[in-house]
Parts: C-alpha cells; structure tokens; sequence
C-alpha cells in the first residue's frame, strides 16, 4: 500500500476563499490548510460588555483592523486569529472559524515563536480564561519544566486585577459561562496534542519539512 502523504495548501495568498486544489503529485495525499485568516471584530461588537469585560480583566481584546503583517508566524494547520493579549500572543480556533453557537474548533496560542492548543473549544478557552486568568502562566511554566502553584498564580491575578470579579459575573451573563474545576487539567492534556498546532517563523521555513501545492 503506498504510503500518504500530506500536502499543505496556503490559505493566505487566497484571504479564505479557497474551495478546490489541484493535486499534482501521484499517490495518496492528504490535503491539509494552512496559514493564517484575521479575524476583525466590528465596531458593535468592540464596544459590547462581554468584549470590555474580556479586555480589560482577562487580557483577550478582539482583533480591531488588524491585517496578516500583523503576524509574522506561519501556522499548520489553518488558524483564525479572532484576538490578541499585552504579551505579543495571538488567540485563535484551530481548523476552522468558530464561534460560541457552532462550537466545533479547539482553540490555540501562539506567543514568542511557538504555539499550542489550548482547549477544544471556544466554550472551555472563555470559562478556562474567565475562571483561571493565570492560564498562561501555567502554560509557560509547563512549557519551561518550570515548577508552578495554581493557588498561588490565581491569588496574584486577583490581586492585580481589582475589577475581575464585576467583569467576571458581566460574562456569567452574556455569555452562560460556568467554572469549570477541571479547566487547566484540560488546558495540559490539550498542550499534549503537539501536532494540533505547529508554528514556523515563515512559510519558507514550513516548506522545508512540508510539501506546499499551489491552488488552482
């Protein structure tokens, strides 16, 4: 039996409208998307209290007029960027475009040239970031074999960040959010799917352990 193969296909050249590609090389092939689609919220949605809240507590603002240069990373598989944080990371579904009534898309982290699957949905990403804002923390101390207290990191969060508890029950409400008790033990399984989420500094280096097939 001969062996599949995966082939990419670069999303970006296309802004998302791709419906069809042409393959060229004989045997079976995988076709896989990759690349990145930017997100913009719009003005209305900026200005909603689930967004002011997400902002201004939780370190989640939804992407305003950004644009693919924004970006200088290049995700396997494809990956909808639908917000940014103070640290430089880009948050955005894995697969595909998603949204809290078609929940069918885990959601990843990029920041500081690597990248991970964060939860397998947009729903468990909100509770986790709502309920466990020192998610990225643990998510860097578990990434650096660094040693971590989660009753510590949250007893710090809440500290800083006086108005968490008003924007957190803003969200209860308009989004049905629950605590959720094991959200960073989901958080760990899903940084455990390695191949959920790959990131390169550039397309140019994705090909060099990828193959590409152009559109047609």
């Amino acid at each position: 039996m001969s062996e599949v193969r995966q082939v990419l296909v670069d999303i970006e050249p296309s802004a998302g409208r791709i419906s069809s590609a042409v393959l060229r090389a004989a045997g079976p092939v995988k076709v896989r998307l990759s690349g990145k689609v930017v997100v913009n919220a719009s003005s209305r949605e900026q200005g909603s209290p689930a967004c002011r809240a997400l902002a201004g507590s939780f370190d989640i603002s939804f992407c305003d007029r950004k644009q693919l240069s924004d970006f200088s990373f290049y995700p396997v598989p494809e990956f909808f960027i639908f917000a940014t944080d103070r640290q430089g990371g880009s948050i955005g579904t894995i697969g595909g475009l998603g949204n809290l009534a078609a929940d069918d898309y885990p959601v990843g982290y990029v920041e500081g040239g690597a990248g991970h699957k964060v939860a397998d949905s947009l729903r468990d990403f909100f509770e986790m970031a709502v309920y466990y804002p020192c998610w990225r923390e643990v998510l860097r101390s578990v990434r650096e074999h660094e040693p971590y207290s989660l009753t510590e990191l949250l007893a710090d969060y809440e500290a800083r960040n006086a108005d968490s508890g008003s924007d957190r029950r803003v969200l209860q409400r308009t989004l049905s959010l629950r605590h959720n008790p094991r959200s960073i033990e989901k958080l760990l399984a899903c940084m455990r799917e390695r191949a959920a989420l790959t990131v390169y500094a550039s397309k140019s280096e994705a090909a060099r352990v990828n193959q590409f097939q152009e559109i047609g």
